[in-house]
């Protein structure tokens, strides 16, 4: 931060206290959280205008559509700097972690996002305009083999295993032609994940949706339920697969029996492997340690989709998401063990 951030909060709010750092995730973006006037204020700053402008116009259209997420205030003149509202420090994945919480209130507050997140689905589907999206407006055909070479490259080339190339590109090559397909593609939040979710008054706000594209909604579903550190239950994913489906259907966007669970599969394995790819980079490649300890849990819900029926299509990739769901790795010197 410099003088400038400082003038830019001073000129809107003249008797701000002294902004104060907050910890950051994967993104460059820097957090600071000011008082000002007898509120609390998140200034944000990042140097990709074009992110920026992406979730300005998001930002825009969840508030028109009445969409809970923290409102945008000011903006900067070289829009690399902006002041929201702040909704405070408690987010779902901290109730999630909350030894204490009890898991009926956690199931009503699971229930909530989602109920939220099919709404929100619903209404940007009328008027939203694909083109203001960062980088890619569609979870496309190309996405999705961007994804699976994320997962390769960042990931599976760190492991010991071995494996048919070529088979496993052609394999990559048919799934991602599976995507065009869909049908009722929406808004997709892309990461709509328990860190992205804060709770106020036991109300769910969303955050950090400038990643948003056309796409299947059910993917944020899976996104939601699958976090790796979340470690849900298979009885807690049923009711909120339950829940999701019977919102979809009281919001007369209801999606067939047989073509969701066809999207369902196809998408929990698109995104745990898209999260494998981030835990590659992030992790092994840059040394982040939060990366580095999320790959068990990653690992972990392998182990849980070997058995997926869609895997039958692709041997190569069934053979590798076993082998891998065999490892684990040692967060202090990044040695693969066979569990």
């Amino acid at each position: 931060m410099d003088q400038s951030h400082l003038d830019f909060i001073n000129k809107h709010f003249p008797k701000a206290d002294s902004p104060i750092g907050l910890t950051g995730a994967g993104s460059d973006r820097k957090y600071f959280r000011f008082l000002a006037q007898g509120k609390s204020y998140i200034l944000t700053l990042s140097e990709n205008t074009k992110e920026n402008q992406s979730f300005f116009y998001f930002a825009s259209q969840f508030e028109k559509h009445q969409i809970p997420s923290p409102r945008v205030l000011f903006i900067s003149q070289d829009q690399k700097a902006y002041i929201q509202e702040d909704l405070g420090s408690h987010d779902l994945f901290s109730f999630l972690m909350d030894k204490n919480a009890q898991q009926k209130e956690l199931l009503e507050l699971f229930k909530k996002s989602i109920s939220e997140l099919i709404k929100a689905q619903s209404r940007l589907a009328k008027d939203f305009d694909y083109s203001n999206c960062y980088d890619f407006q569609s979870f496309s055909k190309e996405l999705v083999l961007h994804d699976l070479f994320y997962f390769k490259n960042y990931f599976l080339d760190r492991s010991p295993l071995e494996y048919s190339r070529y088979t496993l590109t052609q394999e990559f090559l048919d799934l991602s032609k599976k995507v065009a397909s869909f049908e009722q593609m929406g808004f997709m939040f892309r990461d709509f994940q328990s860190r992205n979710i804060m709770i106020k008054d036991q109300n769910p706000y969303f955050i950090d949706f400038q990643g948003g594209m056309k796409g299947p909604g059910v993917y944020d579903l899976i996104s939601l339920i699958w976090q790796a550190k979340a470690g849900l239950s298979t009885e807690f994913k049923e009711k909120c697969i339950l829940h999701y489906r019977e919102e979809r259907k009281n919001q007369g966007v209801e999606i067939p029996q047989l073509e969701f669970n066809r999207q369902y599969q196809i998408c929990l394995l698109l995104r745990l492997l898209q999260v494998l790819g981030a835990y590659g980079l992030r992790g092994l490649v840059e040394n982040k340690p939060h990366f580095i300890s999320s790959i068990n849990f990653g690992l972990a819900n392998l182990k849980e989709i070997s058995n997926l029926e869609i895997l039958d299509q692709y041997p190569v990739l069934k053979g590798v998401i076993v082998q891998l769901s065999h490892f684990n790795i040692n967060e202090n010197t990044q040695q693969w063990n066979k569990n």
